[in-house]
């Protein structure tokens, strides 16, 4: 039984390999630094600062309901930080679309006119977890050769 696994799994791998070997020229894989993106790109800081003004409104508000808690039922604290809470994920719900619906945008323009296979994020993590230059991942994949599109992205989101 245990041979059957081990041979079966050689099997799966050389099947793979040789699926992706046919594949690899027409295969046109386009990547990008999402923190980069999200550093340089005028448009996402806009859309960071004002999400971080209206988070920090309501985090003001959050405060200010907290110094008054001791003079609330708490029925009445409750039901007010439930609202502000609920109006917390609203913003970072809203946010979050936003900045999906403007780098979706931007990557489906990019991933047409370059004649793209597939875009997908470029992340540097080490063993450990902790970011690092040395080994670049594809969402957990070793990609060699693909083409870097951050730059292009920053450009179009100016």
């Amino acid at each position: 039984m245990k041979y059957a696994k081990v041979f079966l799994a050689i099997v799966l791998v050389a099947l793979t390999s040789v699926v992706f070997t046919g594949c690899a020229n027409k295969a046109k894989i386009g990547y990008f630094d999402i923190q980069k993106v999200s550093e340089n790109s005028p448009k996402l800081k806009q859309l960071n600062e004002k999400f971080q003004k209206d988070f920090q409104n309501i985090n003001s508000q959050m405060e200010a309901l907290t110094q008054k808690q001791g003079s609330m039922s708490k029925e009445e604290y409750n039901k007010e930080f439930q609202a502000l809470e609920k109006k917390a994920y609203g913003v970072k719900n809203k946010y979050i679309s936003e900045r999906q619906n403007l780098l979706n945008g931007v990557l489906a323009k990019i991933y047409k006119e370059d004649n793209l296979s597939v875009i997908t994020v470029k992340t540097m993590v080490n063993v450990e977890g902790q970011p690092q230059k040395a080994n670049v991942n594809v969402d957990g994949t070793v990609v060699n050769g693909g083409v870097d599109i951050t730059d292009e992205i920053i450009k179009n989101l100016q």
